[in-house]
């Protein structure tokens, strides 16, 4: 190849230039001599093809190009088919796009930073492109590894305030709890002095925290402490957040409850202010109300005024109020972490009223177990109970119902394995059982006196716990529209101390085979027999378990300390596995043991707690 420069023949052997593209000259070696020579001579130069002039701007980047893909080691031209292939020589027009790659800034990398750098090319509008998008990429890579370092800290002080405040929920870092603004030990044992030794032994419960109303035969020292309470206060008794949350909801005897407390013959109010620290002292300055009750009702509603207003409770607590805490399902204490329960709730109230009060021990052992026993509230059982629907529903008995069972309720597997069971188990054998299906929490349009036309018109009604023993409504539901109650045995010893037996006035099946008591029921040969059970059912559920006899029970509690109703004293949260629906033992064991206690329902529940959220 022959370069012209002013006159001057330059020449540059193609081989040379062939030879420095094919060896793979390292990034330390220098260009050859007749690269160098070119570098410096060829201004304007003639291509051998057709001994052209090329003087313009393009057309030396092209061959600044094709000669520094000739001598540039190949990790520099990512991207290139030097690197795809494998191969150690190139063509040079390959070569070449690799770099023109690099310039427009598509390469990216060093190559990218060294045309930008060239001084043929500084001036051009491309290069400044180049350069601007070289900036861009830089900026945002810096951003993103920002973002990544503030991630990374951040999810690093979640897990220690995380781990703090489960060390905080055992205990630690914790100071003790003072008795409130009183200055002053307050509650039932503390005030009557119970020996908690000698009611553990009692009630043959060694390691027991949260004792029932009346246990290890102090019943009578109950009745004292309230009466004594009831004489120092004005008489008032006080529903706080219980009435209004329970319109619209499906289960009506709670709506029915509240309403019946605050009738006139029995005298509750409803506390609607949002300051009861004025609202109190302006009603009477000289005696505080007899009875504060706090329904928890669900996770919307978590009892803001008895956490927000904890020490004026308890000065109302130290002149003999009453304060008691009422709640439906046990989960719903799962919304407070474990501070909040131990040091807001559980050590603040006298007493936890509630329909499963029998397992709140067992359900609350990992919170209470760092508390004295005698700093605990009493618990009491206020079963549940069928509402006036029923009544009106199923004025009268029904001597000529359909001969199925009816399945009704939420079928979910999580909560009601036993119950989803049955539901597969009448898509077989719809000659047996039909469903009523559920119709959600919250209706549009109230479903209960529908429900109970549905239930009167059958000869039976079947039912069942969840996984852990809970003396549902329907129990009470059921036999109170005249069908016969079929429930799994779990619940016998429960019922039987609320007066109903097996055999007598329901029918109890085996979890593990429900099939044969089905079989049973609708047999026509066992058919007196069955209606003389429901029978007897009906009128018992009539005449002690409507929701008026839970008004008067409440009621009775408050004024006397009574207590009516009362689990067996040797009673133990029991095992429901395996069963039909649940036959991996093992695996059963597993799922009770995680939802038969408390566990705060909150992601990140510790660093929750720290913080203070």
């Amino acid at each position: 190849m022959q370069h012209r420069h002013s006159g001057l023949a330059i020449d540059v052997p193609l081989a040379s230039l062939s030879a420095s593209a094919s060896s793979g000259v390292s990034s330390s070696a220098a260009p050859s001599a007749a690269a160098y020579d070119f570098h410096h001579h060829s201004h304007g130069h003639a291509s051998d093809d057709d001994d052209t002039v090329l003087d313009d701007s393009k057309t030396r980047k092209k061959r600044w190009t094709r000669l520094a893909a000739s001598w540039l080691p190949a990790w520099l031209t990512k991207g290139s088919n030097r690197q795809r292939s494998g191969s150690s020589a190139l063509p040079r027009a390959n070569s070449s796009r690799a770099i023109g790659k690099a310039a427009d800034g598509s390469g990216g990398g060093i190559l990218g930073a060294l045309w930008w750098r060239c001084p043929c090319t500084r001036s051009s509008p491309r290069s400044k492109r180049v350069a601007a998008r070289l900036a861009r990429s830089s900026r945002l890579q810096l951003l993103v590894l920002a973002v990544l370092l503030l991630a990374l800290f951040v999810g690093i002080s979640v897990l220690l305030l995380e781990g703090l405040g489960r060390l905080r929920f055992r205990g630690y870092f914790v100071g003790e709890s003072g008795a409130g603004g009183s200055g002053r030990q307050l509650g039932f044992y503390h005030e009557m002095d119970v020996d908690m030794q000698a009611l553990r032994d009692a009630t043959q419960r060694p390691a027991g925290q949260l004792f029932p109303v009346g246990a290890g035969h102090t019943a009578r020292e109950v009745a004292a402490w309230v009466t004594e309470r009831r004489r120092r206060t004005n008489g008032r008794k006080f529903l706080v957040g219980c009435s209004a949350d329970w319109h619209g909801y499906v289960l009506r005897s709670f709506l029915h409850l509240f309403t019946e407390l605050t009738s006139p013959a029995v005298g509750w109010e409803d506390l609607t202010t949002q300051d009861p620290v004025g609202y109190f002292y302006a009603q009477d300055p000289h005696k505080a109300p007899s009875v504060l009750l706090f329904c928890l009702n669900s996770f919307h509603y978590p009892m803001a005024l008895l956490l927000e207003h904890t020490s004026y409770f308890q000065d109302l607590r130290a002149l003999g109020t009453l304060l008691l805490v009422w709640n439906d399902d046990l989960h719903y204490y799962d919304q407070f972490d474990p501070l909040v329960l131990r040091h807001q709730i559980l050590t603040r109230a006298d007493v936890l009223v509630g329909t499963y009060a029998y397992q709140m021990d067992e359900y609350f052992a990992s919170v209470t177990r760092t508390l004295a026993p005698r700093d605990l509230p009493l618990t009491l059982w206020l079963p549940h109970a069928a509402g006036p629907d029923f009544t009106r529903a199923a004025a009268s008995f029904n001597d000529h119902p359909i001969n199925k069972l009816l399945l009704a309720g939420a079928h979910g597997a999580n909560w009601y394995p036993l119950r989803h069971w049955l539901g597969q188990y009448q898509e077989h054998h719809r000659e047996q059982m039909d469903v009523y299906h559920h119709a959600g929490y919250y209706p549009p349009d109230n479903q209960t006196e529908v429900f109970a036309t549905y239930l009167r018109a059958y000869r039976a009604g079947i039912t069942t716990t969840l996984l852990f023993q809970y003396v549902i409504a329907k129990l009470f539901e059921i036999p109170a529209t005249g069908a016969l109650l079929v429930v799994n045995r779990d619940v016998a010893p429960l019922l039987a101390a609320l007066g109903l037996v097996d055999g007598t006035h329901y029918v109890g099946f085996d979890r593990a085979d429900p099939a044969p008591a089905i079989t049973w029921v609708l047999d026509p040969a066992n058919r007196a027999l069955v209606d003389r059970i429901r029978r007897a059912g009906w009128q018992l559920v009539r005449a002690q378990h409507m929701v008026a006899h839970r008004v008067h029970a409440l009621d009775l509690f408050v004024t006397d300390g009574r207590a009516l109703y009362n689990a067996p004293a040797d009673y133990a949260l029991a095992s429901p596995c395996p069963s039909v629906a649940l036959p991996d033992a093992d695996a059963c064991e597993k799922r009770f043991a995680r939802e038969a206690v408390y566990k705060c329902d909150r992601w990140f529940c510790g660093a929750h707690s720290v913080l203070g959220v």
